[in-house]
């Protein structure tokens, strides 16, 4: 003699789908909570541009549709420890001088509009070790941009690269 399963209720049945499909939504709804465009704090706890209390809103720009903004701040050096891509950068008017710099091996891709610079000062990206500052499709850097590479002798490795999509 044979025993076979009896199947599920279809009540039942239903209530884990249900189940099953609101983990599923709270999962995907959770991807993207990390990332969106944000200003950076006047006070930030740290100089990391990784991390999210460093923001307004609390979140960090990392993403081809996000745009980071910069205004006046008492941090005004700029580290990013972990590769980035933004649409674009945006310094309002007013904004401190910046200095932004890399990690070892750490990438930034602007992938839209570029760098904006409406605040009348330079602003400085210092690329470090085996870095590299992509402008792709039509991204550009647009007035007091700043570019220094630091060259030691064990670090000739920093590149920027300028594409354009057709």
């Amino acid at each position: 003699m044979s025993m076979r399963e009896a199947p599920l209720p279809r009540f039942l049945n239903r209530s884990l789908e249900t189940v099953f499909a609101a983990i599923c939504l709270s999962f995907v709804a959770t991807l993207g909570a990390d990332a969106g465009s944000a200003t950076w704090n006047s006070n930030p706890a740290t100089s990391d541009w990784n991390t999210a209390t460093n923001w307004t809103p609390q979140s960090v720009p990392n993403g081809p549709a996000d745009t980071a903004t910069f205004a006046g701040a008492n941090r005004k050096n700029v580290n990013i420890s972990s590769g980035i891509e933004v649409t674009g950068i945006v310094f309002n008017a007013g904004a401190s001088a910046f200095t932004f710099t890399q990690s070892n091996e750490v990438d930034i891709t602007l992938s839209g509009s570029g760098i904006t610079n409406n605040s009348g000062v330079s602003q400085s990206f210092a690329p470090f070790y085996n870095t590299t500052i992509a402008f792709t499709n039509a991204a550009t850097a647009v007035s007091f941009f700043r570019l220094l590479v630091i060259r030691t002798l064990d670090c000739p490795s920093v590149r920027i690269d300028w594409c354009q999509s057709f």
